[in-house]
């Protein structure tokens, strides 16, 4: 785990524009690290490929590929589901993993169903979100939810896109976590979300 904080710390300080301060920072680097230890938690891949753009008016953007066994496949261990598209649905809701909570939150490293719950949360406020897996893709911004079909995707795509970063990363971590929580216990999904979920990489 600490060779995937400092990595995503090392490729976010090279897609950090100027106008993005320490928070964006951390933003940036605990979306790397979420994607990449989501990859190797579920996918059964021990490979997956990154590549970043900076742009000229200061946005960023981060994609995340793995050619492994796809969202439907991982999340029907737990869930009955059927297709791509619902599992795309289901797996961005807070509290949803093909794990067990057992000792989810006593241990940091814990897999709780918050990271791709937190990652949509931050591309539907600050530039948007967009995953792919299997046959489906969503994508999602301040003003919509859309789905859509696509040629067969083995494995997941992520992208996240931030056209300006929170002004403070850890007060809207907290905000989005807790509301998530709220959510899951609602829906009868595991309620809390682990140590390292809500932390960033420079607080782990």
């Amino acid at each position: 785990m600490d060779v995937i904080i400092e990595k995503s710390d090392q490729l976010a300080s090279l897609l950090i524009s100027s106008h993005f301060d320490r928070s964006g920072h951390r933003a940036v680097s605990y979306s790397i690290r979420e994607v990449i230890r989501n990859t190797f938690e579920h996918s059964h891949s021990e490979v997956c490929y990154f590549c970043g753009q900076k742009y000229k008016d200061g946005s960023v953007e981060l994609a995340i590929f793995d050619e492994g066994r796809g969202i439907l496949p991982s999340l029907s261990e737990a869930y009955n589901l059927v297709e791509d598209a619902e599992g795309l649905r289901t797996v961005i809701k807070p509290g949803v993993s093909r794990m067990s909570d057992k000792d989810t939150r006593a241990n940091i490293f814990g897999n709780s169903g918050f990271g791709l719950f937190v990652l949509s949360e931050l591309g539907r406020c600050f530039g948007y979100f967009n995953l792919a897996s299997g046959s489906a893709n969503i994508k999602i911004n301040s003003k919509a939810y859309t789905e859509g079909i696509q040629p067969e995707l083995p494995g997941t795509f992520i992208s996240l896109r931030f056209n300006n970063a929170p002004k403070s990363f850890s007060g809207t971590l907290d905000d989005i976590v807790s509301s998530g929580e709220a959510e899951a216990l609602e829906s009868g999904n595991i309620t809390s979300a682990s140590k390292l979920s809500r932390l960033s990489n420079d607080q782990v």
